[in-house]
């Protein structure tokens, strides 16, 4: 009778808050329709009565005042679009969790109700919801019952928490609530873990966690590193707190235009892309590291190997022992001794490799060799070198320009004596002295330009000069095979994915960098996937900028990566503020898809399984490909018959992606994800297991899962990876024996 009770006066309250956002929405349209008409008016006004007076002067100011009223009313239009966009939003379900709050030193209780976005009364200014990222409700994801704080602009408030409720509610009608006096709250929280994949990252603010919160809401550290397992949430937190740092934008001057995220792939770039607009934020810009770089060399005529490929010639079992050396000079060429020989090659190139010539005029020297040496190596102010040697440029024309003048006067002098009737030998001789004037010129200018390119290969094609630069520096046993390797694939014309980063940092000091400049906080996914110097680049790339990295040292694909990692990256970083934070509870997998996954590991690491249990993984032994072809279509059509809206066949590389493809197309519907620029659309899809990093999955099939295929270091995280995609369903097939890390 009580639930009831509280249940009528809770759909009494709902009712309220639908009624206000209803006519809330009603006025914004209609407010809308009038800043359009008046935005409209006003382009045309400005068309009639403007446009044909670019010539008239006195006029011009009249142009400037349209201007400015088109700017008010577009201006006017934008906030007023973006209020009805957040009423829409709102407006199935306003809010999700309340809870009671009693301030210290006061008698009132007052009721604090937590959505999406805030919703104030305009005729008293109450607050009807509160913003899930406002200050006061974080007492709402890190408090029970009882004593409680949170800071406000004015410091810290204090009291006590009478009562934490939480809502189902859905098109806009309340089914039930419930109270929670334990924790952000497994009956809602497995409802939500239940219910099937989305083609899309999906909000949790519902859900948020405790730990998560704290991660989301910390504004002090400078550099926050997560180490998260697979499903913890990792990266829907680091896209929440992107949303509550632009929120409190006007405590931290951030807007959308200072945030970017280094994402892992094109695909799971997209896969994300819903979250922020779902927050009612604006998407940030995205960078693919990859494609940067694809981009920079394609700007200067050079092919450089994608990530994709790199990982198919890392699986490619033919090659077995130059896989070993390419694992080499992979970590080599990412290492902090590499950062060392770099710095030290910058050095060298200036001083010992960049040559000058003299600089003559009508047979006179103008600039010694020596002497333009010496300018370029007086960098009191840490000039890059392209810009010193731009400057110097523009120095030396300066200084020619009246000398050629004074040149071309006496030239013009002697060819005017020429008799008219000898109009050949005139025009020779004015193409001779345009001919000299522009080889000249164009020695100068290639003396003052320098190449990052060219800086990269002499370390590499002159083996005298590396082994001088790596005095003292530990190398790996290797570096003499590591160095033809390199200088051979140089000489075809090609650079391997593990040269983008040294290849881009070399630019960054070459050149110089002005291109993020406004950048003022870096969201790093997938860190174990990036080398120390991939952080030395982000470092130089985004300037003073703050960071937040999150990763798991476990889904590492290319090396073996240890926790020490994250020290590496505090020491390049070299902020004042810095945490270390580690999630270990995974959401995503039923408990006991995460046993199979812990028992992949061999270590447990902490992780903690949330208690969802399903059905066991399904593992299964084939006869041959057939049979297992066979049993991926049962596996699928499966999927189906339970309702299920999506499933992955991970494979262990493209090429077997492709050939299965081709073989169990005809007989299930299911599309292939071979090629990064490819956009998961949702259903079922065949796709190699490095390319589904991020995403999840109803089910999950693993294909051809035998020893003889997985059996190293690498196979074993490419299975971690593979098992922890699935939210409820897994299967895995083998032929022979299965692998030695599920056994």
């Amino acid at each position: 009778m009580e639930y009831e009770k509280i249940l009528i006066e809770e759909k009494d309250y709902l009712k309220g808050i639908i009624d206000v956002l209803k006519g809330e929405l009603k006025s914004g349209e209609q407010l809308l329709n009038e800043r359009t008409k008046k935005v409209i008016q006003a382009r045309k006004e400005m068309w009639e009565n403007v446009v044909h007076i670019y010539e008239d002067t006195d006029r011009l100011s009249d142009f400037g005042s349209y201007l400015e009223d088109i700017d008010g009313s577009n201006s006017d239009y934008n906030v007023i679009f973006k209020k009805i966009q957040k009423y829409n939003r709102m407006i199935n379900k306003p809010y999700f969790g309340r809870f009671d709050f009693k301030e210290q030193g006061e008698e009132e209780i007052e009721k604090i109700y937590i959505g999406i976005a805030n919703l104030m009364d305009e005729e008293t200014y109450d607050v009807l919801v509160y913003d899930w990222r406002a200050p006061i409700a974080s007492v709402f994801y890190q408090y029970e019952l009882g004593e409680c704080a949170y800071n406000s602009p004015k410091g810290l408030i204090e009291g006590d928490m009478t009562l934490k409720r939480q809502y189902k509610i859905k098109d806009s009608e309340l089914d039930y609530f419930f109270d929670s006096s334990l924790k952000i709250n497994d009956e809602i929280l497995q409802e939500v873990l239940s219910k099937n994949s989305s083609i899309k990252m999906k909000q949790i603010i519902e859900t948020i966690q405790k730990d998560q919160d704290r991660i989301i809401r910390d504004i002090e550290n400078e550099l926050l590193i997560v180490q998260g397992t697979a499903g913890s949430g990792k990266t829907s937190i680091a896209m929440h707190r992107i949303a509550y740092l632009l929120y409190q934008g006007y405590h931290t001057k951030l807007n959308t235009q200072n945030i970017i995220i280094v994402s892992p792939n094109t695909v799971f770039s997209k896969y994300i892309s819903d979250i922020l607009p779902g927050l009612g934020e604006e998407n940030v810009e995205q960078i693919v590291f990859e494609d940067y770089a694809i981009d920079m060399m394609k700007e200067n005529d050079c092919y450089v190997e994608s990530r994709v490929q790199q990982m198919e010639f890392l699986l490619n079992e033919r090659e077995k022992n130059l896989i070993k050396l390419r694992k080499k000079a992979i970590e080599f060429k990412g290492s902090k001794s590499f950062i060392k020989i770099l710095e030290r090659l910058i050095k060298c190139y200036e001083r010992n490799i960049k040559e000058f010539n003299d600089i003559y005029c009508d047979n006179k020297m103008i600039f010694t060799k020596e002497y333009l040496k010496s300018q370029f190596l007086n960098n009191k102010i840490n000039m890059p070198m392209s810009k010193r040697l731009k400057r110097m440029e523009r120095r030396i024309f300066r200084e020619l320009h009246p000398i050629r003048r004074r040149r071309v006067e006496k030239a013009e002098k002697i060819v005017a004596e020429i008799p008219d009737h000898i109009f050949v030998v005139k025009q020779y001789s004015r193409l001779i002295s345009l001919k000299r004037s522009k080889a000249n010129n164009d020695m100068i200018r290639k003396m003052m330009s320098v190449s990052f390119i060219d800086v990269y290969k002499e370390l590499f094609l002159n083996k005298r000069i590396f082994k001088t630069l790596a005095k003292n520096i530990e190398l790996p046993d290797e570096i003499e095979e590591i160095i033809e390797f390199s200088k051979n694939q140089i000489e075809k014309g090609n650079f391997l994915y593990e040269d983008c980063a040294p290849l881009i940092y070399l630019k960054l000091k070459v050149d110089g960098n002005d291109e993020f400049k406004e950048i003022k906080h870096v969201v790093v996914d997938e860190a174990q996937d990036y080398s120390p110097l991939q952080y030395e680049v982000f470092k130089t790339l985004f300037g003073n900028a703050g960071y937040t990295v999150l990763g798991d040292i476990n889904q590492s694909m290319d090396k073996k990566v240890e926790m020490s990692l994250y020290d590496e990256v505090k020491n390049i970083m070299n902020k004042k503020n810095m945490a270390q934070l580690r999630m270990n509870k995974s959401y995503r997998s039923s408990f006991e898809i995460i046993a199979l996954s812990k028992k992949i590991l061999q270590k447990s690491y902490g992780i903690v399984s949330f208690e969802r249990y399903e059905g066991k993984p399904m593992i299964k032994q084939c006869i041959d490909f057939k049979d297992m072809d066979y049993d991926v279509i049962s596996e699928l059509q499966k999927l189906y018959r339970q309702g299920f809206t999506s499933g992955a066949v991970l494979c262990k590389t493209k090429d077997e992606c492709k050939k299965l493809y081709e073989r169990i197309k005809d007989s299930v519907e299911v599309e292939i994800i071979a090629e990064d620029e490819k956009e998961y659309m949702g259903g079922f899809v065949i796709m190699p297991v490095y390319m589904s990093k991020g995403l999840e999955f109803d089910g999950v099939v693993i294909y051809d899962a035998g020893d003889e295929n997985y059996n190293n270091e690498l196979h074993r995280r490419l299975l971690y990876v593979a098992v922890t995609r699935a939210l409820h369903r897994l299967a895995v097939l083998f032929r022979g024996e299965l692998n030695r890390f599920m056994q």
